[in-house]
């Protein structure tokens, strides 16, 4: 009788992680621009304060570095990720318990039809709320198990505790 695989992801190529990376980059900058005054959007397309807006810029940034810094470098790794949920966090935060009006939207889909509807804002405010607390556990959960150090895996290598 065979024994069961044990499934495994290998990790991106060098070079194809750091192309990945400075693609997730590219895109985070413009947003962070906006965020922090170096560049102006769209009169009007702009709909959250501008710490959001270079928060999100943030995570695509932070993202393309995690691609880009070498896959042994779990500490580092670690605190990127880390800064990445607790951005996110952030925003959903922001989106579900903020100041100010919201708009939300949903649409179904079936079978190649689909219907687009209008969403109240209480029942949007309520899924980011959720999603929001689910986030927040997992950045407090995150941030404890990186700051303890580094954890031996089943193979003896090192974990950063946020991965």
């Amino acid at each position: 009788m065979n024994a069961p695989r044990k499934a495994s992801i290998a990790p991106l190529p060098r070079r194809k992680a750091a192309l990945m990376g400075l693609a997730f980059v590219a895109v985070g900058l413009y947003p962070l621009a906006i965020g922090v005054g170096l560049a102006t959007a769209r009169p009007g397309s702009v709909h959250a304060p501008l710490w959001v807006v270079a928060l999100a810029g943030t995570c695509f940034v932070l993202v393309g570095t995690v691609l880009a810094v070498p896959q042994g470098d779990v500490r580092l790794r670690g605190l990127l990720v880390g800064l990445v949920v607790t951005a996110l966090a952030a925003i959903f935060d922001w989106v579900a318990f903020g100041p100010g009006e919201r708009h939300f939207g949903g649409a179904m889909s079936f079978a190649g039809a689909s219907i687009a509807t209008g969403t109240s804002e209480a029942s949007g405010r309520i899924a980011f709320g959720i999603a929001a607390a689910m986030l927040d556990a997992f950045a407090l959960w995150g941030w404890y198990r990186w700051l303890r150090g580094p954890a031996p895996r089943a193979g003896g290598e090192p974990q950063s505790g946020i991965e």
